[in-house]
């Protein structure tokens, strides 16, 4: 059995080996084969290449002679345009010395021509000169001949001329006069009733508070940032704080007149942040509040210009002031709006009566920014607003109709009188203002009431709602001197013993009465 296996191994390595030596036969054949036609292909590369550059040789010598063929062509081209060059340079350098022999001659004739005009002009400044002095010597001809000064006929004829002028104004103004007021009216109630129907509706706004409530446990906290000092509040804010029980809750009422502080220490009081523990954090949120207030009373300035239809153009303290009429009331009555609406009325009527609207506009906007600063500076609104104006540079009409608004001045001009009218129109229309009978009669009795108490007082008229008291004295009761410490002290004790808004003129007439009879 072993020797049957060593057999058959043996015939199969035979086998094998045969047939590894015909594969080893056929890879010999296939790689001669390879080797003869990689031969082949070789040749044929280099046949095919000797050709190709043998054509390539033949483009490139036809080309060349194709190009000596153009450039030669090309030059001939050239130089034939430069042949033509030269000759059109040489027409026009011909021309231009026919121009410039032209030239010459007309430069010569030029210079004759100015050489005769400066004689003639030399000449005629003689002759300006012999008539100057000519003109000068006639006053003094005139003089002798006349035997009359020149400065005395100069004299009458200024005095005829300002006689005629004087004589022809009066005539005017008599011719006005004689027409009577019945003829203007119909047309000045035109003007209002345009005025007032073109006017659109004005929003109220309400009154800036004077007190806000607050609970007990916020006023509590508040306190405790104060540490119970009351007085450190006061002199934080810069005004009195009256506290008010109501119940489970407390009002706190704020003791100045200026509107604008009020609103402030509302905002700081009303929204108190948790931030806040101290009085030093207390301090810098009035001073941000202030500052954010500056900033919005600058707005409102600008926001009444625009409303108007004015640009905002002028010293920032003014526009600062107009803004601050925002928080200020006058018998209920938002001084900003009324402001504004004035000043739309005053434009309308202005047109009508074809005046200059802009100008109109200002003052009326401007006539009561005085109320601004009633509570810082003494005297009447319309005189501190006319001081203020002149200082930034308002015009002197806008100034005068500021200072002259409610008739402090003898001066009224036109524009005056439309900023009265337009500031009545404002203040008189149907709920524009209000206030209570009982409070108003009670008022206008103390007033007469007060005047009464003194010496010498005859008869006492309040006037102008209350703003103006009159008193009449007689001349043999009360002499000169007297009469100003009258006013004096009837004003004193107007203010210390009535409650009454803004201020109050006090006027002492004094009566000559004298009586004759006819026989």
């Amino acid at each position: 059995m072993l020797i049957y296996i060593t057999v058959a191994i043996i015939l199969t390595a035979l086998s094998l080996s045969i047939t590894a030596f015909f594969k080893i036969n056929l890879l010999n054949k296939s790689v001669s084969s390879a080797l003869e036609k990689s031969n082949e292909i070789v040749s044929a590369s280099k046949t095919e290449a000797n050709i190709l550059i043998s054509k390539a040789k033949e483009e490139a010598a036809e080309i060349i002679l194709n190009s000596k063929k153009n450039i030669e062509v090309e030059k001939t081209s050239v130089e034939e345009e430069l042949h033509q060059m030269e000759l059109r340079l040489e027409k026009e350098s011909q021309r231009l010395s026919l121009f410039e022999n032209e030239l010459r001659l007309s430069q010569k004739s030029i210079d004759s021509r100015y050489t005769e005009l400066k004689k003639v002009f030399s000449s005629i400044q003689d002759l300006k000169h012999k008539r100057r002095s000519e003109i000068q010597r006639i006053p003094s001809v005139l003089e002798e001949t006349a035997h009359v000064k020149a400065s005395e006929v100069s004299q009458q004829l200024s005095k005829q001329m300002i006689e005629k002028s004087v004589s022809e104004s009066q005539a005017q103004l008599r011719q006005w006069d004689e027409i009577p007021e019945s003829e203007f009216t119909p047309m000045a109630k035109r003007i209002l009733g345009i005025a007032i129907g073109r006017l659109g509706t004005v929003k109220t706004q309400e009154r800036p508070s004077s007190i806000i409530a607050l609970s007990k446990a916020h006023y509590d906290r508040i306190l405790a940032i104060t540490e119970k000092d009351h007085g450190t509040l006061n002199e934080l804010f810069g005004m009195n704080l009256n506290i008010i029980e109501n119940g489970d809750s407390l009002i706190l009422k704020f003791d100045t007149l200026d509107a604008v502080k009020k609103e402030i220490a509302r905002r700081v009081l009303e929204k108190l942040p948790d931030s806040v523990k101290t009085i030093q954090d207390l301090q810098g949120l009035w001073d941000k509040k202030s500052s954010e207030m500056d900033n919005e009373l600058t707005g409102f300035g600008r926001k009444a210009f625009k409303l108007a239809g004015l640009k905002p153009k002028g010293d920032k303290e003014i526009i600062r002031l107009l803004g601050r009429l925002f928080y200020r009331t006058s018998y209920t009555q938002n001084q900003w709006l009324h402001s504004v609406e004035a000043a739309q009325l005053a434009g309308l009527m202005a047109w009508e009566l074809h005046m200059d609207v802009e100008t109109a506009k200002r003052a009326t906007l401007l006539h009561d920014i005085g109320k601004a600063l009633t509570h810082e500076i003494e005297g009447s609104h319309a005189e501190i607003g006319g001081d203020f104006g002149t200082r930034f540079g308002e015009s002197p009409q806008v100034v005068e109709a500021i200072s002259s608004h409610h008739g402090e001045t003898e001066s009224i001009s036109l524009f005056t009188r439309l900023v009265m009218a337009a500031d009545a129109m404002s203040g008189a229309r149907p709920g524009a203002r209000r206030e209570l009978v009982e409070s108003y009669m009670d008022r206008i009795r103390d007033l007469e009431s007060v005047a009464r108490t003194f010496d010498g007082v005859k008869e006492v008229f309040a006037v102008q709602a209350g703003r103006e008291l009159r008193i009449m004295v007689d001349n043999k009761d009360v002499d000169e001197n007297h009469t100003s410490e009258l006013a004096s002290g009837i004003a004193k004790k107007i203010s210390d013993e009535v409650t009454f808004p803004g201020q109050i003129k006090v006027m002492v007439i004094r009566r000559y009465k004298v009586v004759e009879y006819a026989r």
